[in-house]
């Protein structure tokens, strides 16, 4: 199972769709501040989600 899991996060696709659950849940939940926060942090800034 760890293999799985590694070999997933080393796939930057499922990497930038984490970041966009997530980033995506936190507005929902309100927390925008959080969701700001970890999209300037993100290492890889998709142009698409800058749109």
């Amino acid at each position: 199972m760890a293999r799985i899991l590694e070999d997933m996060i080393a796939d930057v696709k499922i990497v930038q769709l984490l970041d966009i659950i997530i980033i995506e849940g936190l507005g929902r939940m309100g927390r925008i501040d959080d969701a700001v926060e970890i999209f300037d942090h993100m290492k890889d800034k998709d142009e698409k989600i800058w749109l």
